[in-house]
């Protein structure tokens, strides 16, 4: 079954998944992506552990009220070697660039930090809905980080871990 079900898709795959290189892998991420998605219902709040470059930000804007992402820095797929939060992409330290995007995209309910994901900087209890796409394969303390997820979220809360098919 696609998830890409109008051309309207196509388009958002194509203009909004712009750092990876062919329409295919682009297809299977906004896939896996969409997929999480139709997992939980609309809510106060969400948590993407691993945000990357933004882009299921942006998804998850169009659904919940506060929705808050935290990245140490690194992803060593999109870049050669291991980026640090301060280190210059296209000019542009990472924070500053997935920042502009969503201020490009009026998303004023998305919220960015700098946090490592075996201690988060949120209270206990705190969000409704987490995530962790594509991230837990490059994370050492796995268990730290299942942990501290359990801690930040409701107790009705939805963790949603996604990692490539190896």
């Amino acid at each position: 079954m696609s998830l890409l079900n109008n051309k309207t898709d196509l388009i958002g795959v194509s203009e909004n998944y712009s750092a990876y290189s062919n329409i295919i892998t682009k297809y299977f991420i906004y896939s896996r992506h969409k997929k999480c998605l139709s997992l939980i219902d609309n809510g106060e709040s969400a948590l993407d552990i691993g945000f990357g470059e933004g882009h299921f930000l942006v998804l998850l804007s169009q659904r919940i009220k506060n929705v808050y992402g935290i990245d140490s820095g690194g992803n060593p797929f999109l870049f050669s070697d291991r980026m640090q939060w301060n280190r210059n992409i296209e000019g542009k330290k990472l924070s500053v660039k997935v920042q502009e995007m969503l201020n490009e995209k009026n998303l004023s309910n998305v919220s960015i930090f700098l946090n490592d994901a075996c201690d988060l900087i949120f209270r206990d209890n705190k969000i409704e809905n987490a995530f962790a796409l594509e991230v837990l394969e490059h994370i050492s303390e796995l268990e730290k980080v299942i942990l501290e997820a359990f801690r930040v979220l409701k107790n009705n809360g939805v963790f949603i871990i996604s990692v490539p098919n190896t």
